[in-house]
């Protein structure tokens, strides 16, 4: 064994040796720099008393006002036993009823951020219940309406969904984090000359005269802030790439630019996708309105990729 002021060293043998540091010898372990800023706090993800196993969201947009109504059936199944309250994250919502799925009506409370519903009786471990949601919005975030502007005149008339990271319960009642999954279903009423796009397959579509009904589902479950819908007035073209149906939503006056556009980017942007997931479950919505930054956003779906360019 050697040794000095700073420590010593003892051998192993077979050309092995530990070093051993003296106790007042060692430096201070330097601090690292912190990130956080001064109203910075630790954020956990929110408790989950009850698992999230499908939402519907039946709703009718109102483009004049930019106001959103309908209802949100969320189905649950309870976690814990003795369950007797849900809640649900709802931003500056206007609750008008609560209710049990084909029953009762439901006590609850409100504030500015959540909505918390009292259940008609206590649930154990496994017991399914849906609760209905009966609300208006004009949202500031999360569902989005333009139209042209004086600054823009030529800008269309549309709606669009974005909902990262916390953008959805600003225009309905849901469990607003990504740490629950689950189906989902859409029922939008819109005016009747326009299209929607959404998760999953189009159902059917039901004729109302000045407005039209559309039906998507999607089965595969996903976390609340990837339900999407688009609804405005789109050209649609139909490609493939390979064996593989894709269809494009484009500005009715850029049109011509679809074709463009598959062949600069959609071939390279499906290979990359596809040599990490299967390419038949994914949803590809893309943005693009130059002079603007282009947005992507990516979802699940069931059916062939769709790109939408607005």
């Amino acid at each position: 064994m050697k040794s000095c002021n700073r420590g010593h060293i003892i051998g192993l043998g077979n050309s092995y040796s530990l070093y051993l540091l003296h106790e007042s010898s060692l430096a201070p372990t330097p601090r690292a720099r912190s990130f956080e800023l001064p109203d910075d706090h630790v954020q956990y993800a929110p408790d989950r008393p009850a698992d999230v196993k499908h939402v519907k969201l039946v709703v009718a947009l109102d483009f004049e006002q930019e106001t959103v109504r309908g209802n949100v059936y969320t189905t649950f199944s309870a976690l814990y036993d003795d369950l007797k309250t849900v809640t649900f994250d709802a931003v500056e919502l206007h609750i008008e009823h609560v209710m049990l799925e084909g029953s009762k009506e439901l006590a609850y409370s409100t504030d500015a951020k959540k909505l918390i519903v009292t259940l008609d009786r206590p649930y154990n471990y496994g017991e399914q219940f849906t609760i209905a949601v009966e609300y208006h919005a004009k949202p500031r975030t999360g569902l989005h309406f333009i139209k042209p502007a004086p600054e823009e005149p030529t800008r269309p008339v549309q709606a669009w969904t974005f909902g990262q990271p916390r953008y959805h319960s600003h225009w309905f009642p849901c469990h607003d984090a990504p740490n629950d999954r689950a189906t989902s279903e859409i029922i939008a009423t819109v005016p009747a000359q326009f299209i929607t796009i959404s998760n999953g397959n189009l159902l059917s579509v039901t004729d109302n005269g000045d407005t039209r009904t559309h039906h998507w589902r999607h089965d595969v479950p996903h976390a609340a802030y990837l339900i999407s819908l688009v609804v405005g007035d789109f050209a649609v073209i139909e490609d493939y790439y390979k064996h593989i149906p894709v269809t494009y939503y484009v500005r009715p006056d850029r049109k011509d630019d679809a074709l463009l556009f598959s062949q600069s980017t959609l071939a390279s942007s499906i290979l990359m996708i596809s040599t990490r997931r299967r390419l038949s479950r994914f949803l590809l919505v893309r943005w693009n309105t130059p002079p603007r930054p282009c947005m992507v956003s990516l979802s699940w779906s069931t059916s062939a990729p769709r790109w939408i360019s607005i």
